[in-house]
């Protein structure tokens, strides 16, 4: 006879597994990639900061709600906290609203979590979300458990070293500065020239720089968005 709770532990130590058994979706490997690093920097206690910069649409914030799900799925019995800073009210919403679809779709979740105010959580483990424009209302509770930094194109690093000190606890605290395309001066521009020459230095990936070309050989919906999108332009020109 089947035991269903060691199937379910079998799907849970594979984020993909989890993703696709759980929700019925397919990551794409340029998704998969990126949290590979990010979860053996968890697993392995390396505090690494993850730079990743993907093409508008292609599943960023998809993959930061999957990553927040399994976590708190697997660490659920651990007292850790997952912070998540969005840069407006309106992003911040938005990702707060993801993360509660993706928490309800998925079986090995749906009836685990719960919500406070905005925050989630499943048993111990919390997923806690901030506002740029808020972020000095109260003492949010730090990240102990991993940190992430959406939307950094539109972040100045200075804003970023501001708060980054309050809302880390842990020197080996795993980050994850992430955005789309950007300006030089920015802080994904900055993380990414540092995630660069940290790779030099010891051979880790850190840097995930994802162009549309790659992601339209992977997602063909998101190839025919990128030809609609570029259709439309070209007759704008003649409007």
């Amino acid at each position: 006879m089947n035991n269903p709770d060691a199937s379910s532990n079998a799907v849970l130590e594979s984020f993909k597994n989890f993703v696709s058994e759980g929700c019925g979706v397919d990551l794409y490997d340029y998704q998969l990639q990126a949290a590979r690093a990010i979860l053996d920097s968890i697993r392995l206690d390396l505090g690494l900061t993850i730079v990743m910069n993907f093409p508008f649409q292609s599943g960023k914030d998809e993959l930061l709600a999957h990553l927040a799900a399994y976590l708190m799925r697997m660490l659920n019995d651990q007292e850790r906290n997952i912070l998540e800073i969005n840069t407006t009210d309106e992003y911040h919403l938005v990702a707060v609203m993801r993360l509660g679809d993706r928490l309800n779709s998925n079986t090995l979740t749906q009836f685990r979590w719960k919500m406070d105010g905005m925050n989630f959580s499943i048993d111990k483990c919390r997923t806690i979300f901030l506002s740029m424009e808020a972020i000095s209302v109260g003492e949010p509770a730090p990240a102990d458990l991993l940190l992430i930094v959406n939307e950094a194109q539109i972040i100045l690093p200075t804003q970023y070293d501001r708060f980054i000190s309050q809302l880390s606890l842990g020197r080996n605290l795993t980050r994850v500065i992430c955005g789309t395309k950007y300006d030089y001066g920015c802080l994904l521009s900055t993380q990414i020239t540092q995630a660069i020459r940290a790779e030099a230095k010891d051979g880790i990936r850190r840097f995930f720089n994802v162009t549309e070309t790659q992601v339209c050989k992977e997602n063909k919906v998101y190839e025919r968005f990128v030809n609609e999108l570029y259709r439309s332009a070209d007759k704008s020109k003649y409007l």
